[in-house]
């Protein structure tokens, strides 16, 4: 019994997990559809799907579907929602597929190149995949006309954006080598210091980012630069997730959807991508020093 409940548990746990994500990021929808400004659930799928390979098909498909049914409330109908979910499932399929033929197990975020590799990949198959899927809503009149730029613009970002912020932290947890340096790199004070500088600046912006514009965003490069110098990667990656959870909390809390929150995502991929390499070369730097010391003695 405990080798079948090991075998398939992860199934109905990741279905469940990806409606939580999907509900959680459900914010200023775009026609009511599935078209929001941040999709971490991808990122999720992916990290899935890196893992199971094919196998993980048909439950991203089950969560897609469910997500349409239990948060959306389908509004596209049954035809077109299976068939819109068939091809999600396709697009973040091939990302995946491509990624796990690219990269081995554990050496996705190793060094500049192979991280390099990976933004390219997922820009890529986030840009052809936001295609398809707006066309076939526009196909069939759930966007209006004149509106296809704007919806694959828009689906776009919160896709490669989601994947970006999220996907290095969940691939993180999801390995055990992979929580026991993360444990190691940010179980410390420091750590609470920059995160609460990052949600205390954040909420010092967020009260005038309407009148701002964004004017005083390179702020947050504080604590991101202080978390990715001092732990590397994976601070890097806390702290850049942790912000984008502050950021969905106060548009939720404030009810913001009036602002232009695309430029704030893309604002927040940047920033994720400067502390993503900084984190990079600093791990780098480290394990050079480390080899030296070990040749010396």
């Amino acid at each position: 019994m405990r080798p079948l409940l090991s075998r398939y548990l992860p199934y109905p746990a990741f279905v469940g997990l990806y409606l939580l994500f999907d509900w959680a990021t459900y914010i200023d929808p775009m026609y009511g559809l599935n078209i929001t400004p941040w999709n971490p659930d991808p990122a999720l799928g992916l990290v899935f799907w890196l893992i199971h390979g094919r196998k993980a098909a048909l439950p991203w498909f089950i969560a897609l579907v469910a997500g349409e049914v239990l948060v959306r409330g389908m509004p596209a109908g049954l035809p077109l929602t299976l068939l819109c979910s068939a091809w999600l499932v396709l697009g973040y399929g091939g990302i995946g597929a491509v990624l796990r033929r690219s990269f081995s197990s554990s050496d996705i975020f190793d060094n500049r190149r192979r991280l390099s590799a990976w933004v390219l990949i997922v820009l890529l198959g986030t840009t052809l995949n936001a295609l398809g899927y707006i066309s076939l809503l526009s196909l069939t009149g759930r966007i209006p006309a004149g509106e296809w730029g704007t919806a694959v613009w828009r689906f776009g970002i919160g896709d490669t954006v989601g994947m970006l912020v999220s996907m290095p932290l969940i691939w993180v947890l999801f390995s055990e080598r992979g929580r026991a340096r993360l444990h190691a790199a940010v179980w410390r004070w420091e750590t609470l210091a920059y995160l609460a500088l990052a949600s205390f600046v954040l909420w010092s912006l967020f009260g005038s980012i309407v009148r701002s514009e964004y004017k005083h965003f390179y702020f947050l490069f504080l604590p991101v630069i202080w978390a990715a110098s001092r732990q590397g990667l994976h601070g890097a990656m806390l702290a850049v997730f942790v912000l984008q959870l502050c950021i969905i909390t106060l548009v939720k809390w404030t009810h913001a959807v009036d602002i232009q929150f695309y430029e704030l995502q893309l604002l927040d991929a940047v920033l994720a991508l400067v502390g993503f390499f900084i984190g990079i070369v600093v791990d780098e730097m480290r394990q050079v020093a480390d080899e030296l010391k070990h040749t010396l003695r």
